[in-house]
């Protein structure tokens, strides 16, 4: 037998580099959240957290912008509207508290390429309902957006975001808080 012809040293390096190894799964788990007024939420996760959809909408999961230069914070929210009318209004509560606090109230929503964004307005070191920066631990905050239809219909659906300790802090810190990162 004469030498081994290597037609595809790409695959071979590949193949090398993989022997043995095994790709691990997604993890995949449900976690329940209480929410203002007693209930609970379901969001599944899978290697981050899976949007919450229906016929109508697609939740996209909830942001932050932090803006050192003015030390202020909104929350950004996005779906996008599957039937491509545009909803007759739009209301984002965060519902990890409590009692509810409304984040964004559009009562003339647009949609561009059938998706909706809502900010809400910025917010300041000294806005109390921040307070959950101050929680030692990583926190999860919970979003009820409630989407009137074109047709009248109204729609509850829920998203969520986490935010981890470390990153807290430097939010804290941006909105002047605390030393310079």
């Amino acid at each position: 037998m004469g030498p081994m012809s290597i037609r595809n040293p790409l695959a071979l390096a590949l193949a090398l580099a993989l022997g043995g190894c095994v790709i691990p799964a997604y993890n995949t788990f449900t976690r329940s959240f209480t929410i203002s007024g007693g209930g609970t939420v379901e969001f599944t996760f899978t290697n981050g957290l899976v949007p919450e959809e229906n016929a109508d909408a697609k939740l996209v999961p909830a942001s932050l912008e932090v803006k050192p230069s003015v030390k202020t914070l909104t929350y950004k929210f996005l779906f996008f509207e599957k039937t491509g009318n545009a909803p007759r209004s739009v209301v984002v509560e965060d519902v990890s508290g409590p009692a509810p606090e409304i984040l964004v109230e559009d009562d003339h929503p647009a949609l561009i390429k059938k998706a909706w964004l809502g900010t809400s307005g910025p917010k300041t070191a000294d806005d109390p309902r921040l307070g959950w920066l101050n929680e030692p631990d990583d926190s999860f905050r919970i979003y009820r957006v409630t989407i009137v239809t074109s047709d009248g219909r109204r729609l509850v659906m829920y998203t969520a975001a986490g935010y981890a300790a470390p990153a807290k802090e430097l939010f804290k810190k941006m909105l002047g808080l605390g030393k310079a990162p």
